[in-house]
């Protein structure tokens, strides 16, 4: 994957005890549930690489000295928060693992302004071109016709291990997965879906794509063409302001 379009849009500031220096981003996705090694739980998910069209990145801008080594530090949105994200090594192979958690919407075309939303705990192995990917999907508390309210952590995580990537895209076969009332903002109903998301990792810390699939209960409604969009956040429990939940960057909140 070539991301030369977006080098005027997202830059990388690795920065560490020694000074910092600027890098460009990269060249080259209930009960607890844990997916299977081809990322879906119990499932197949073929290794294919990812929506036909390019995403674009959000708008950025960068912060913080010049260094080599230590955290990767972003700005996102324009509102001046950085977003730190580590790379440490994998104690049995070696290689170097990149992980933040972020914010990932998921917007269905049945009601757009209205998505579902999960701090997602982003691994990517094989870093700074990733053959791999662990998310872990905490779902988050929403009122109804609400966005940015309670938004505090609700159910057991879904957890997805070892999601094949290629040139920084990825596919991931939710299989049939559940989601509280408590967290769906657009019935305050429990909802249960198929899903299969198509995405690619724009930036070192924003990775986005489209969903497909089908909801099973309470009623039977395509979600083909809806979107999702994971941004990572500025801490633990530093949720962004506004929620991003398309590739172009357009947000709701």
């Amino acid at each position: 994957m070539n991301f030369a379009l977006y080098r005027r849009i997202v830059v990388a500031v690795v920065c560490g005890s020694s000074g910092c220096s600027v890098r460009e981003p990269l060249d080259s996705a209930s009960d607890t549930e844990v997916g299977s090694s081809d990322g879906g739980p119990a499932s197949s998910s073929s290794t294919t690489t990812g929506p036909g069209d390019k995403p674009v990145p959000p708008p950025t801008s960068t912060t913080g000295p010049d260094d080599t080594t230590g955290p990767v530090v972003t700005t996102v949105l324009d509102t001046g928060d950085p977003v730190t994200s580590v790379v440490t090594s994998d104690a049995t192979t070696g290689e170097a693992v990149h992980e933040f958690q972020a914010l990932l919407a998921i917007s269905t075309v049945i009601a757009p302004d209205l998505p579902f939303q999960f701090i997602a705990t982003s691994t990517w192995t094989g870093w700074p071109e990733p053959h791999s990917l662990r998310l872990e999907l905490q779902p988050l508390a929403l009122g109804l016709n609400e966005v940015l309210t309670p938004r505090t952590p609700i159910g057991e995580p879904i957890v997805f291990e070892a999601i094949p990537v290629v040139d920084g895209a990825f596919e991931l076969d939710m299989g049939l997965t559940m989601v509280t009332g408590q967290a769906n903002p657009i019935t305050g109903g429990d909802v249960t879906a198929t899903l299969l998301l198509r995405g690619s990792l724009v930036a070192p810390d924003f990775y986005c794509g489209q969903v497909d699939g089908d909801i099973v209960t309470p009623l039977e409604a395509s979600v083909n063409g809806s979107t999702f969009a994971a941004l990572a956040m500025a801490g633990p429990d530093e949720l962004p302001p506004l929620v991003m939940i398309t590739c172009d960057g357009k947000t709701v909140g």
